[in-house]
């Protein structure tokens, strides 16, 4: 019985070269780290953090030169610690949609090597803004192409406009996202 796990040992060398934790999480719009080690003999190759549930075919967000030189595109940032055997990728600003099967990988001839890291974004305190939920680019183009339509009332509001107004409620004022 024990002879099938050897030999699957022994047809895939180096499945167990990096790990890192199953999940990981943080708040909307703070930031989170992942910490992911690796076996030595691997401290110069280039290392990278990508997203996508199939790691083959996930987009890659950062990657490493194969030096200790930290790496930042965007919000995403990775640093190698060769002497530590470690990368730690650091997502700032984090939303909700963010929230995603994520890889830290080992660039190598052939096949690259991956483990799989589940990101959870936890709902940010004092959420008031209905524009709360979207990536702040998304709110400066929500700000700017913003469709004049009405917001939606509740029950309660729209009961003391009805009174104010005779006529029905006014149309309220388009709701722009602060950039």
């Amino acid at each position: 019985m024990w002879l099938p796990a050897a030999l699957l040992l022994l047809i895939l060398p180096g499945c167990f070269s990096i790990y890192g934790p199953r999940t990981v999480g943080g708040p909307e719009w703070g930031s989170l780290t992942v910490q992911c080690h690796y076996d030595p003999g691997y401290e110069t190759y280039n290392k990278w953090w990508c997203r996508g549930e199939g790691w083959k075919s996930c987009e890659i967000l950062v990657k490493t030169t194969g030096s200790e030189q930290e790496v930042k595109t965007d919000d995403v940032s990775i640093k190698d610690n060769h002497e530590n055997c470690t990368f730690t990728v650091t997502m700032e600003n984090l939303w909700r949609f963010e929230a995603d099967i994520y890889w830290c990988g080992i660039e190598r001839f052939g096949t690259d090597l991956g483990v799989q890291v589940q990101v959870i974004i936890y709902p940010g305190k004092g959420e008031t803004s209905r524009c709360s939920s979207l990536h702040p680019a998304q709110r400066w183009r929500t700000a700017v192409q913003a469709p004049q339509v009405p917001a939606p009332l509740t029950w309660e509001a729209e009961r003391e406009q009805s009174q104010e107004q005779p006529c029905g409620p006014a149309s309220p004022a388009p709701v722009l996202c602060d950039p």
